[in-house]
């Protein structure tokens, strides 16, 4: 038996892989749409460099901006 601290323990546990699996999902949601849209022009490196520069946003914003990075890129 687990005990009411063990329980609470293997609650936040598949709390934090459910965050994690979605937010690895939704990451390569966007790196898939910016190699489409910019093609040979993608950077693994540029686009890292990207997602840190915008710092703890929601997906929305990162999605919303994505498109003016990829002109940028393509620019380049």
């Amino acid at each position: 038996v687990l005990g009411d601290a063990g329980l609470h323990l293997a609650h936040q546990i598949r709390t934090h892989v459910c965050k994690y699996v979605l937010g690895w999902i939704g990451f390569s949601e966007l790196k898939k749409e910016a190699r489409a849209q910019t093609g040979s022009a993608f950077s693994n490196p540029d686009f890292h460099k990207y997602i840190l520069d915008m710092g703890s946003v929601p997906f929305d914003m990162l999605f919303d901006r994505l498109e003016d990075w990829c002109s940028a890129q393509s620019a380049q």
